[in-house]
């Protein structure tokens, strides 16, 4: 499918994926303004280690395009310092955008 279409979704994966919690108008946009990732994200091995930094997961517990126990292996994998959840759909920064700040802050501070 990847070699077929690329990796632009129809626009109705992209509302029903990523713009699940969001108004029509606001899904509408991001379908619209929608830019396909490079072939190779998902084609070639990534060979880095996962810096040895501090850092956070913040699970997205109403998230279409990846479920609870996706993110729950992704969590695992990164061993992030920190894990956090806000109860929002793939893209928390357009629909609770202070609560996502809020994290993300004290997170910051914390490193202080």
């Amino acid at each position: 499918m990847l070699f077929l279409f690329g990796t632009r979704p129809p626009e109705v994966a992209i509302k029903q994926g990523l713009c699940n919690d969001l108004s029509e108008e606001t899904g509408n946009m991001i379908a619209n303004s929608f830019v396909p990732e490079s072939k190779g994200l998902y084609l070639e091995a990534c060979k880095s280690p996962i810096p040895n930094v501090p850092s956070i997961y913040i699970r997205l517990t109403n998230d279409n395009e990846l479920d609870i126990q996706m993110q729950d292996t992704m969590m695992y994998i990164l061993n992030p310092k920190q894990t956090a959840s806000i109860k929002s759909g793939h893209l928390p920064m357009k629909s609770k955008p202070v609560e996502l700040a809020n994290i993300i802050n004290k997170f910051v501070s914390s490193l202080r």
